[in-house]
């Protein structure tokens, strides 16, 4: 069962990082404004919805590994946060990990009713080299709309930044926990 909770960790890993490279892909492309919209919403959406599974499933296996009893058909990682007092060597990085969940369940939570994907434009004033004077070019990015989950709000977040920040972080605070166990 140890090595199942092991693979399947592993194989999630992969998983997100797989979207986190698509989403660079995207955001790199030339698909017209609609293709490009969907595009990133679904990489988006499936990267955080990987990282949500990863911490269910070490829920799963810190609960076998630190033999604490919870029943295993309706255990999530806030349900080892909750009880990380039995858990004391564990307990700081647990609590490290529940603050990136936080905002990761909320938007999986959130965008099941709604696109919470927006590209955002912005004027910018290009001094043109050749010729006089200025000239309008106009600048793209893609974010996480601002929402609303359970009374608390969370702020706009542009995507490649928070991608990078989310994968880096991630990838290695799931491998540090993963050899504590």
């Amino acid at each position: 069962m140890e090595q199942k909770y092991k693979d399947s960790i592993i194989f999630k890993l992969k998983s997100a990082k797989y979207h986190y490279e698509n989403i660079h892909n995207v955001l790199s492309d030339n698909f017209n404004y609609d293709d490009k919209l969907v595009a990133i919403s679904s990489e988006v959406t499936s990267f955080l919805l990987v990282y949500q599974s990863i911490f269910d499933i070490l829920a799963q296996y810190i609960n076998l590994k630190r033999n604490l009893n919870l029943n295993p058909k309706r255990l999530y990682f806030h349900d080892i946060v909750k009880i990380s007092n039995k858990i004391p060597d564990l307990r700081e990085f647990v609590h490290k990990l529940d603050k990136a969940n936080e905002y990761i369940n909320a938007y999986c939570n959130t965008v099941k009713h709604r696109n919470l994907i927006k590209v955002n434009t912005t004027q910018v004033h290009q001094t043109a080299m050749i010729g006089l004077g200025m000239h309008m070019g106009v600048h793209t990015y893609h974010s996480i709309s601002s929402f609303k989950r359970n009374n608390r709000q969370f702020n706009m977040k542009p995507i490649p930044e928070y991608i990078n920040e989310t994968q880096d972080e991630l990838q290695s605070a799931v491998e540090e926990l993963m050899s504590l166990i």
